[in-house]
């Protein structure tokens, strides 16, 4: 039951605001199944192969009622389901006025109700459509999303096509796990960050970039990871290391050395004192070491015999400071575990490679046979050194695949498999980065693990099978380092780049400095403001006092670098002149404290090395 001229009135509308959208609509097919009809309030509705996508009485006010009592309060409102565009009417006119993503597996539903309703006014608001089979994109909506976010659902839509807009629900529970580990991570690990990067800031001068090893290799990678199906490789390692560039994740160590294997490049780049402990007495000089300015200080100082070290671009404000103005890196991806930055230097490594192919062991991302690690992992033999009868290392294995939220999934090979949330956010960045890579082949060694979309399971002959070329890696090796340390160890560029770490850390400890003293000005005034009752300093002069306070700390160049250990605003704005005042003063008590914090630590650390 199309109206004449609404159609085209709605797709002007679309070409303008959503070009991309117009074309795909313009394509689309009729919706098999999809009868649109008049409800009895006078408006359009519409059945899918029998089921109401609206109600058959009002869908207007059944639209509403599900709009406020899922969307009220939230900053932006995910909708599955586009329907006949009665849910976005409805969350387009709540108070304030949300950002909108609209999550459609159907252009034809799309179609049919720009045939049947005048939509044309709200396609210029805050609106986000995504509108595809794969339902991935919708995590490069959430790119932004703010804190208070709402989802609803249109039930018969996401019955109809459950596979699909459970996999968005999926990815949208991901993305919301991974903001709460990031803030609880910070809570917990923010300040030895700080501290390890004050320690570290000289390797941003004294250490070159990954950017330098960027496509420089044009050989199969093997990428070594931690998992417990690394033992199925026992034995058969030596002859997977002669056809291959091995890249190792510091976890995986411990087995590489037990099988007599040295692998070409290491990544370690977790904060932790105890994930330094893999690397303890396990990292040859031979292997290249690829790690973060952040990671724990015994780590640059594990490279015995004085071992090559490359740096990535820090993932913290304090060394991307001094990067920005010193020496840059190169950024690696950070998907939460050390295997995914150890495969964006592989494909980093062979970028210009003309087939680049990664093979990858011990990438589960579950407890296959209920095992966390590879057998005699760090972890594993710690637990078994330090337990005891009241605490046995199997409760310690028990206690590490039930702390993360556990479930059963679909491995690789189609079988269940415990995973946990923690896990599968991992797996979801893999499969992000791999549907962006389509070039390279990228296969597992086992199927045991947590299946990932765009990773395919390979038979470890099949590798075997390729030509050795050990010799030629070594060769290159040897020749791109020779070539990389001649240019970066001249007299001209070491005097460079010194003169920009001098200038770029005293514009750092000068930044804090006067962030520090802005912030207790304000503190000072407030507490003569409220010792005197309001009467000393008045309200204007006060507000004039934390308005210059803010200019300097929001036009800081250094305002990341003190805002990193700020806890997350949880408490909302204040209505009085009072509760502004608390906040002020919270708010500048907690800028104190970090800033106080960060050059203590930047002291601490510059009096050890200079010592």
């Amino acid at each position: 039951m199309a109206k004449p001229g609404v159609y085209e009135k709605n797709m002007r509308a679309l070409r303008r605001f959503f070009p991309g959208l117009e074309r795909i609509i313009s394509g689309a097919e009729d919706e098999s199944g999809l009868v649109v009809e008049m409800a009895a309030s006078g408006v359009p509705t519409a059945r899918l192969n029998g089921v109401y996508l609206h109600s058959a009485r009002d869908p207007v006010r059944e639209a509403q009622r599900l709009v406020a009592r899922g969307g009220a309060g939230a900053e932006l409102v995910v909708l599955l389901g586009f329907g006949l565009g009665y849910a976005v009417e409805a969350a387009l006119a709540l108070s304030p006025q949300p950002a909108l993503v609209v999550i459609e597996k159907s252009p034809g539903i799309l179609r049919a109700a720009l045939q049947c309703r005048d939509l044309s006014g709200f396609f210029d608001k805050r609106l986000v459509f995504v509108l595809n089979d794969d339902p991935a994109p919708v995590i490069s909506a959430f790119r932004v999303a703010p804190e208070k976010t709402a989802l609803i659902r249109n039930p018969a839509l996401t019955a109809a096509d459950g596979e699909f807009y459970r996999e968005v629900e999926h990815h949208i529970e991901n993305w919301r796990t991974k903001d709460m580990v990031n803030e609880a991570t910070l809570r917990r690990f923010g300040k030895r960050w700080v501290k390890n990067q004050a320690a570290n800031l000289r390797a941003i001068r004294d250490l070159p970039g990954v950017e330098l090893l960027s496509g420089l290799f044009d050989f199969p990678v093997l990428l070594v990871a931690a998992g417990p199906s690394l033992d199925r490789i026992t034995g058969k390692l030596k002859a997977l290391v002669g056809r291959c560039i091995v890249v190792a994740v510091d976890t995986a160590l411990r087995f590489l050395e037990k099988e007599g294997v040295r692998p070409d490049f290491a990544v370690s780049v977790d904060p932790q004192f105890w994930n330094f402990r893999h690397l303890d007495r396990c990292l040859s000089s031979k292997t290249i070491l690829i790690t973060e300015s952040a990671v724990y200080p015994g780590v640059l100082r594990e490279r015995r015999g004085g071992g090559a070290a490359f740096l990535c671009g820090s993932l913290y404000p304090l060394g991307s400071f001094i990067e920005a103005r010193a020496s840059g890196k190169g950024r690696l991806g950070a998907g939460g575990s050390v295997a995914s930055t150890a495969w964006d230097f592989a494909a980093l490594l062979v970028r210009n490679a003309a087939a680049p192919a990664i093979f990858i062991a011990g990438l589960d991302l579950a407890f296959p046979g209920f095992a966390t690690h590879y057998k005699g992992a760090f972890f594993e033999e710690n637990a078994h050194v330090t337990a005891n009868r009241f605490l046995p290392a199997e409760t310690k294995s028990f206690h590490a695949q039930r702390g993360g939220a556990p479930f059963f999934a679909k491995s690789a090979d189609g079988n269940p498999v415990l995973t946990d949330k923690r896990l599968s956010l991992y797996a979801s960045w893999f499969e992000n980065r791999l549907k962006s890579a389509k070039n390279y082949h990228n296969s597992r060694l086992s199927g045991d693990g947590l299946a990932i979309n765009g990773l395919e399971t390979i038979c470890i002959d099949d590798i075997l099978a390729l030509p050795i070329c050990r010799p030629a890696i070594e060769d290159r090796i040897e020749r791109v380092m020779s070539g990389i340390f001649e240019k970066w160890n001249d007299e001209d560029a070491r005097k460079t780049r010194a003169e920009r770490y001098e200038a770029a850390y005293s514009a750092l400890v000068t930044g804090l400095e006067e962030a520090l003293s802005a912030a207790r000005s304000v503190l000072r005034c407030i507490s003569a403001f409220r010792r005197s009752g309001g009467g000393g300093i008045y309200d204007g002069e006060l507000l004039q006092r934390i308005e210059a306070a803010n200019a300097v700390l929001f036009q800081s160049e250094v305002k990341a670098v003190a805002g990193f250990l700020l806890p997350t605003a949880a408490e909302p704005p204040p209505h009085d002149m009072d509760g502004f005042i608390s906040l002020t003063a919270k708010t500048y008590g907690d800028f104190a404290e970090s800033l106080a914090f960060t050059l203590s630590a930047l002291s601490d650390a510059g009096r050890l090395l200079d010592a």
